[in-house]
């Protein structure tokens, strides 16, 4: 069962995290509604470019920011090995359809259920696989819809998901190998590969990109 939030008050509150509970941020909510990432954007983030330990620290400096609670509908999530309730970092993208460029905005500390609503192309190939239920799924979507109503947003579709879109990031181009002759073309271009573990890895592993050490 989905942790459920109190959208309107907390006055009343008898469940201790349902008292820690903070109402929902008026300004991020719509991040909720923005389309699910083209095919081509599956798998490729600044966390697959600046490295697992460069990222951890970034994950480190969110969750202390965001205090236990998602940045998005203000739950209140334990953060603990004992719960497994997490606060995920996800990548916030300005996306400039013209040139069909994700471009990096910031990160923001969100529960599990919201990241999963923001992705939910992604959460749709789970429930493909069975890997998660339908019933599951439809709670996530329903929950996401009802935190849209809030500021009289929906989800907005993506009827374009075949396009081939590039990810800008400190002065690169990446892509992921879904299209693995067009990403072969690309990266002939200068384009990095980046691979996304969703498709068979058929290009050889020369054609991917490999986080370098950063330093600090």
């Amino acid at each position: 069962m989905i942790t459920e939030i109190n959208l309107v008050s907390r006055k009343g509150c008898t469940e201790m995290d349902a008292c820690e509970n903070k109402l929902p941020n008026i300004n991020n909510l719509s991040l909720l509604a923005r389309p699910v990432l083209h095919y081509s954007m599956f798998g490729v983030a600044p966390r697959n470019i600046i490295g697992e330990s460069a990222f951890r620290k970034i994950k480190k400096e969110v969750q202390l920011r965001a205090d236990h609670h998602c940045e998005i509908c203000g739950r209140y999530v334990t953060h603990n090995n004992i719960t497994k309730d997490w606060l995920h970092t996800h990548e916030v993208y300005q996306v400039d359809h013209k040139r069909r460029i994700y471009c990096f905005e910031r990160y923001i500390g969100i529960c599990k259920e919201c990241h999963e609503f923001i992705h939910l192309g992604y959460l749709d190939s789970l429930l493909s696989k069975g890997i998660v239920s339908k019933e599951y799924f439809t709670e996530v979507f329903q929950r996401g819809q009802r935190l849209l109503k809030i500021i009289n947003k929906h989800k907005e579709p993506n009827s374009n998901l075949n396009d081939v879109y590039l990810f800008e990031f400190e002065g690169k181009y990446f892509v992921n190998d879904f299209y693995p002759e067009v990403a072969k073309s690309l990266h002939e271009q200068g384009v990095n590969i980046i691979h996304y573990d969703g498709v068979n890895k058929v290009l050889p592993d020369e054609f991917f990109y490999k986080p370098k050490k950063r330093k600090g």
